[in-house]
């Protein structure tokens, strides 16, 4: 089964699971969270840079969903609307929420690697080279504006579909497009030399 069979299996068990807890039948909606609580999570954790915040948004992202199961369109996909609803509760916790310094410890460090340039790393056996890799990337993340950060978190690190994440932001794609770019090149220009330092000493 490619990508695009798999989110068509899941919108279709999340639409059928969806009329089932509309129906009455509530312990349905846990196939919700299995299929989703995960992705939520890393979106939140990438865009809070704070583990217990992000299981924090990530729960009350599912219970508002829950909530609220009959204001969703049952004709189209589930995924967007509740990251819509993740999203929205992430800006408030980063309004409210203190900045923090971090350690950072993401376990798809090479995706992370992989979406700021070409390079393709070998994820470095080294903890330290590890963590200040990781360090570097998630200080350079946090340093893009907010709208950047969402997007360049949604469709390169999660490689959600433009189409998706455009429905999740509430902005055309042609306008997301210009996001993802411009975060790119921000990243490249924070990072410079040292993201090439990192990468080759984790090559080596």
């Amino acid at each position: 089964m490619n990508l695009d069979e798999k989110r068509k299996a899941e919108d279709l068990a999340d639409q059928d699971a969806i009329g089932r807890v509309l129906a009455g039948d509530r312990n349905a909606f846990a196939g919700v969270v299995r299929r989703h609580h995960g992705s939520m999570y890393r979106v939140a954790w990438r865009l809070l840079g704070d583990r217990a915040l992000a299981e924090e948004a990530t729960q009350e992202a599912l219970a508002r969903a829950y909530t609220n199961l009959g204001s969703f369109r049952g004709d189209c996909s589930a995924r967007p609307w509740l990251f819509r609803i993740l999203l929205n509760l992430c800006r408030d916790l980063n309004k409210s929420a203190p900045r923090r310094e971090h350690a950072c410890e993401d376990p798809t460090a090479g995706g992370m690697l992989r979406a700021v340039g070409s390079v393709e790393p070998a994820v470095a056996e080294d903890g330290v080279q590890r963590r200040r890799a990781l360090e570097v990337l998630q200080q350079a993340i946090w340093a893009l504006p907010i709208d950047q950060r969402e997007a360049l978190v949604m469709r390169l690190l999660e490689d959600e579909p433009y189409e998706r994440v455009s429905e999740a932001l509430g902005v055309p794609v042609g306008a997301l497009k210009v996001r993802v770019h411009r975060a790119r090149r921000r990243l490249k220009e924070l990072l410079g030399p040292l993201l090439d330092d990192i990468i080759s000493k984790e090559a080596a």
